[in-house]
């Protein structure tokens, strides 16, 4: 058995040597076995060993520090001896084998590496981001829209209903209106009716939770007067423009409440042709233009 100071400085030397010249590449450098421990007794011996594979094992600070490992025994103990790679020897004494795993553990760690900040994963660009509803696919409407009618100076009772199909802000459709219940305003005047046919595009603009909508409608309306004399009612065919300007108020993701502002001008009813007929005792000229207010609901079904 090797004893005393000179035997233990000589072997630190010869540790000292090796690890500096011996080159260990690999992910995880385990520490390894200094000479002269293969000569110490039989426990000793099984206590480095234990410390060389405890000193592989990559996810303790211990781990991958690489090194070499002495150990010299003598009558109260041994000389435990830890030689870093790059020369640094650490010098302990131990009374009892049990004693050198935990020790040479501790004189082995080191900090370990920071973990790696988690990689954030982007959702697919053709998925929503989640709690996100998807734009409606088409907006359906129906309402209740009384109008005056200029000209006329009646009061007409209207309903309609429509369907857009948005793209973006943007959006196009078609609609159609029925227009009766209608009470003249002027002493002379008969009733009228109207069934008016067209298309509306526009734009939509978000004001917080209401959406505002502006479209140009152009339409077609079918104008029909009646005199009360049986066979003397007459039907004008008119082309019309019109304005249209709403907000939509959500009141559950399908349904929407509605309430519009319209005005068309029939351009051919202002024509000079159009003289009011003298010899009708319920005269009611036709509409050149019509202005009306309407409140109804929307689906927007996605």
């Amino acid at each position: 058995m090797m004893n005393g100071p000179r035997t233990v400085g000589m072997v630190t030397a010869t540790a000292l040597a090796l690890s500096a010249s011996v080159a260990w590449a690999g992910p995880c450098r385990a520490a390894r076995t200094g000479p002269g421990v293969d000569g110490q007794p039989d426990p000793w011996r099984q206590a480095v060993a234990a410390l060389i594979a405890a000193s592989a094992d990559e996810g303790q600070p211990w781990g991958c520090s690489g090194g070499v490992i002495l150990l010299v025994a003598h009558d109260t103990g041994a000389t435990l001896t830890i030689v870093s790679d790059d020369g640094h020897a650490t010098v302990r004494e131990v009374t009892m084998p049990d004693d050198v795993l935990p020790l040479g553990q501790a004189l082995l760690a080191r900090p370990l590496p920071p973990a790696a900040p988690p990689t954030a994963v982007a959702p697919p660009p053709d998925q929503p981001s989640s709690g996100a509803l998807p734009p409606p696919r088409v907006l359906i409407d129906a309402l209740i829209v009384p109008r005056y009618a200029g000209r006329s100076n009646v009061i007409l009772g209207g309903v309609s209903a429509g369907a857009a199909i948005p793209f973006g802000p943007w959006f196009g459709g078609v609609w159609l209106r029925y227009d009766a219940l209608s009470v003249s305003l002027s002493p002379q005047g008969g009733p009228l009716t109207e069934v008016c046919f067209g298309a509306a595009g526009g734009r939509s603009f978000m004001l917080g939770p209401i959406e505002l909508r502006g479209s140009v409608v152009p339409s077609v309306a079918v104008v029909t007067r009646d005199t009360g004399k049986p066979g003397d009612g007459e039907t004008h065919v008119d082309g019309r423009i019109g304005l249209d300007a709403r907000g939509v108020i959500p009141i559950t993701p399908l349904v929407r409440a509605i309430v519009a502002l319209d005005g068309e001008i029939a351009p051919r009813e202002f024509g000079d042709d159009m003289r009011p007929r003298h010899d009708d005792d319920r005269f009611s000229p036709f509409p050149a233009y019509t202005l009306g207010l309407g409140v109804g609901v929307e689906l927007a079904p996605r």
